[in-house]
């Protein structure tokens, strides 16, 4: 799970914000897309609101860890309720 938790965050977040192609993730249909909605990780600009990582640049390594270990956290704690 961590492994495609990564994957996600790495194909969907990594990158620094296009004005044009920022959306934020689906809502449904895998665990990690309702963690990252519930956690403000679901798009570049909810990254800079929630947790002050900067839309202009690719996320670095250690930003990309964070992230990641935030939304297995909150999947370990509140998915058995879904």
């Amino acid at each position: 799970m961590r492994k495609e938790t990564e994957d996600i965050v790495r194909k969907n977040l990594e990158r620094k914000v296009s004005p044009k192609k920022d959306k934020h993730t689906r809502q449904w249909g895998n665990p990690v897309y309702v963690a990252q909605r519930a956690t403000g990780c679901c798009c570049r600009k909810c990254l800079y609101e929630w947790h002050n990582i900067p839309t202009n640049r690719r996320m670095t390594e250690n930003e990309i860890r964070y992230v990641v270990d935030l939304l297995m956290e909150w999947m370990k704690r509140d998915m058995k309720y879904l």
